[in-house]
Parts: C-alpha cells; sequence; structure tokens
C-alpha cells in the first residue's frame, strides 16, 4: 500500500499539505528545517524508543546512515512543526500554522496501515501555480563525515 503526502505550502517553519491512505484524506505537518526530501520510502512498524510504542517508521537512506542506523523518522501525533525532527504529523484539518486533532487522525490512519509489511510513502513537491519550479526546496542533511 502506497501512501501520498502532496506537500502544498509552506510556513516560516513548516511545511503543510495532504496525506492520503486508503480512503483516508487528512492534512499533514512537517518541520521546514528538518523535512525529507520528496520521493519514495519504505515504511516498517518498530518500536519508537521516544513514543515508547511501534509507530510507522519511514525508511529514508542517507538519514539513517548518517544517524549510525536510524533516524527516527516517523509518523506520529503532533500540532506544530516544532514538534517534529524530519517526522510527520497528521490532522484532521490546518490553519495557519499547524494541525489539529492529530491524535486522532493517527489512530484512523493506523487502522488503515497496520499490520501491513507492503508500506511506502510517495512523498511530492506541489509547483505553485504559474511556475516550473516547486514551490518549495528541501534539502537532505549531508552525511556526517
Amino acid at each position: 500500500m502506497k501512501l501520498l503526502l502532496q506537500r502544498r505550502r509552506k510556513t516560516v517553519d513548516g511545511i503543510f499539505g495532504t496525506l492520503t491512505a486508503g480512503g483516508l484524506i487528512c492534512a499533514s505537518c512537517e518541520n521546514l528545517q528538518k523535512a525529507i526530501p520528496a520521493g519514495t520510502y519504505k515504511i516498517v512498524f518498530d518500536y519508537s524508543p521516544r513514543f515508547q510504542r511501534e509507530l510507522p517508521h519511514i525508511l529514508v537512506p542517507s538519514r539513517d546512515a548518517a544517524a549510525g542506523g536510524d533516524a527516527g523518522i516517523r509518523i506520529h501525533p503532533a500540532n506544530y512543526p516544532r514538534q517534529l525532527d524530519g517526522c510527520i504529523a497528521p490532522g484532521d484539518r490546518e490553519d495557519e500554522n499547524a494541525v489539529w486533532d492529530s491524535r486522532d487522525t493517527m489512530v484512523k490512519l493506523l487502522k488503515i496501515i497496520s499490520g501491513r509489511t507492503d508500506l511506502e510513502i510517495e512523498i511530492i513537491d506541489i509547483p505553485k501555480a504559474g511556475r516550473t519550479d516547486l514551490e518549495i526546496e528541501i534539502i537532505d542533511i549531508p552525511k556526517a563525515a
């Protein structure tokens, strides 16, 4: 199953878009400075030491290698970009710089994707109307030397 994240706009510190999984369509929030580059990534469920439970883990090879194996990039509840360190937060709606009802939306998302072993996420940057370049530019964090 492929999840689709369409990044639509950026703010001073965040990126907001639409996350689609199965029949669920929800808002998404990311940290502008720490967001992962557009692309397609495998998702596995594993234990998050930070959240002390199993969560969807987005495998980002360059970030995982730089972190020594696990950069900890996950899909988890949050409201504001500052609460995210490369991760993605779902919400049922967004305002200028936040998503809301993230915990409830996460429960809905988990009902759709839990237990699956064929998960991946495609992240795309949507071009601004009337432009050929992307509205946002995400630069990958270079590997540690």
